[in-house]
């Protein structure tokens, strides 16, 4: 089952949820992922054909956003970290979606806000670039494995948990 709703786990049909936030849930233990960090990126060659040198620069720039609960919001959350909540860019591609604005920035077509976890592999092979250093914290939080309070879990929760905390671990220089 995959949804955005805040649900506490006491669905009959999932053991365990992966969630933004603390971690912390009442009736619930979490167990840390990785870290969920905005921050803007381009495709190499996107960045040859802009001059950016400041943040103020993206004003020359085409921006793609997401105009979707809750994305809407990610470049005033980075712009304002920025100290540069004035910038507007010189023009918005709008999409539904965070995955259509991740591939448009691939595609060469403008500056996307991103989300660290979601963009980790395309850094790591160039696919993407990061115009400037600077990434802020989500308004919704970091990402949680999260379950039931038990004083013995079964079995496949403790092997699902241990599996996936292990992956993440072996991943995590990328993230």
């Amino acid at each position: 089952m995959t949804t955005s709703d805040p649900r506490d786990l006491e669905w009959r049909d999932a053991d365990v949820s992966i969630r933004c936030g603390s971690g912390h849930r009442q009736g619930c233990e979490g167990h840390f992922l990785v870290s969920n960090r905005i921050l803007p990126v381009a495709s190499p060659k996107c960045l040859e054909q802009l001059d950016l040198k400041t943040v103020a620069d993206i004003r020359d720039a085409i921006c793609i956003r997401v105009d979707a609960a809750p994305r809407q919001e990610d470049w005033a959350r980075w712009l304002n970290s920025a100290g540069a909540s004035d910038v507007t860019p010189r023009t918005w591609q709008s999409y539904a979606n965070s995955t259509h604005a991740l591939e448009a920035a691939t595609a060469g077509l403008g500056i996307a806000m991103s989300h660290s976890p979601f963009v980790s592999d395309s850094l790591a092979s160039g696919r993407l670039v990061r115009p400037f250093p600077l990434e802020c914290d989500d308004a919704d939080g970091d990402y949680y494995l999260v379950h039931g309070i038990s004083p013995h879990p079964p079995p496949r929760i403790r092997r699902f948990r241990q599996w996936l905390l292990d992956e993440m671990e072996r991943d995590s220089p990328a993230l």
